[in-house]
């Protein structure tokens, strides 16, 4: 197993909390653990009453980073909060949507030449090319971090 990245939050402004929240994510979707430990203002933004309040953000932003950062947040930008709630999502299962990928793209490629096995038939033929592509890619990724 990938040794874990390790996070200890002390800060509880918005910017800091979202530079966690990115570190966390890529970290995910690499596949690597990821710990998050919470103490002093880090753990009062987690709170669940307190969790999508504004939290200001560090005091070298000034009036122009926090310009800045409304702008993402109209344009879109996810909060640090809901980043967080996709990297749960993203650090589980990347071995099964890698296979998942992989699949739809062996069954997509069979119809577009006309292959006339079923797709169950297709799956059982393709099933260990499928399994030994996802782990490839899988390494790959692992490589990446």
């Amino acid at each position: 197993m990938d040794e874990p990245i390790n996070l200890v939050l002390f800060s509880g402004t918005d910017d800091k909390l979202q530079a966690a929240a990115v570190l966390t994510a890529g970290a995910a979707a690499l596949g690597k653990p990821v710990n998050v430990f919470l103490q002093y203002w880090a753990l009062d933004a987690f709170r669940a009453e307190r969790i999508d309040r504004d939290h200001g953000l560090a005091p070298e932003a000034g009036a122009e980073g926090k310009g800045h950062v409304e702008a993402l947040r109209i344009a879109g930008q996810a909060s640090w909060a809901e980043t967080l709630r996709q990297a749960k999502d993203l650090g589980s299962g990347r071995d099964q949507r890698l296979r998942e990928g992989i699949t739809r793209i062996a069954i997509e490629e069979s119809k577009r030449q006309g292959w006339t096995l079923s797709e169950e038939r297709l799956l059982k033929v393709l099933g260990h090319d499928i399994e030994l592509n996802a782990q490839g890619l899988g390494d790959w990724l692992d490589t990446l971090a």
